[in-house]
C-alpha cells in the first residue's frame, strides 16, 4: 500500500509542476455541453468499479455546476467504439477516462489517464489553404500509473487520477459560459 501511494503521490506532484496553464474561456468557447465516458481495456470488477466511480464523480461535479453533460458509460476497449454524443450536443468537451491494469505473476499495477478534448468533422489551421482534416484535439491529459495490492491500489490509483483531473474541470467549470 506505501509504495503505491508512493507512486501516486510523486506522479500527482510531477504532472502538477509541469502542467502548462490552459486558456479555457478561450478553448470551450462555442461548446455547448460536456460529454464523460470511459475506455476500459479490463474486464475485470475493480476497472468496472473504477470506471463508474470516475465517470459518477465527473457527472456530480458538473451538475452541480449546471452544464448540460451525458454519461456515455463505459465500453470495452478491445472490441467496442466509444459511444455517439448524444444529438442534442453539436460540439461538447469530452471527458474520458481511461483504464488499463495488469497482473503479471501477482504484481497488480493500473495506469489511468483522463483527457479532454474535442472532436472536429472539418478542422481547419488558421490561416491555412489546406483541406478540412477530422481529428480529436486533446486540451489536457493526464496519466497516473502505480503497482501494488489490487484492491488497495485501484483506491489509490482512482483518488490520485481524480485530484488531478479535478484542478482542470475546476477551471473549465469557472470558465464555462452561463446562459443568459
Amino acid at each position: 500500500m506505501f509504495r503505491c501511494f508512493l507512486v501516486s503521490t510523486l506522479l500527482l506532484a510531477a504532472g502538477s509542476a509541469m502542467a502548462e496553464e490552459i486558456d479555457w474561456p478561450q478553448q470551450i468557447a462555442g461548446l455547448d455541453g460536456v460529454t464523460v465516458g470511459c475506455s476500459n481495456a479490463n474486464k475485470e470488477k475493480y476497472a468496472a468499479k473504477i470506471c463508474s466511480d470516475m465517470t459518477g464523480h465527473i457527472m456530480a461535479e458538473l451538475g452541480k455546476a449546471n452544464i448540460t453533460a451525458a454519461d456515455l458509460g463505459a465500453w470495452y476497449s478491445h472490441d467496442e467504439e466509444e459511444p455517439a454524443k448524444p444529438g442534442t450536443m453539436v460540439t461538447p468537451l469530452k471527458v474520458t477516462v481511461f483504464v488499463r491494469g495488469t497482473n503479471s505473476g501477482g504484481t497488480h499495477a493500473i495506469n489511468l489517464r483522463s483527457r479532454l478534448s474535442v472532436d472536429y468533422e472539418k478542422a481547419v489551421e488558421a490561416g491555412s489553404e489546406s483541406p478540412a482534416r477530422k481529428g480529436e484535439l486533446v486540451l489536457w491529459e493526464g496519466s497516473t500509473t502505480g503497482s501494488g495490492p489490487r484492491d488497495a491500489l485501484a483506491k489509490a490509483i482512482t483518488k490520485a487520477a481524480m485530484e488531478k483531473l479535478d484542478a482542470e474541470l475546476k477551471q473549465v467549470i469557472e470558465a464555462w459560459p452561463t446562459v443568459q
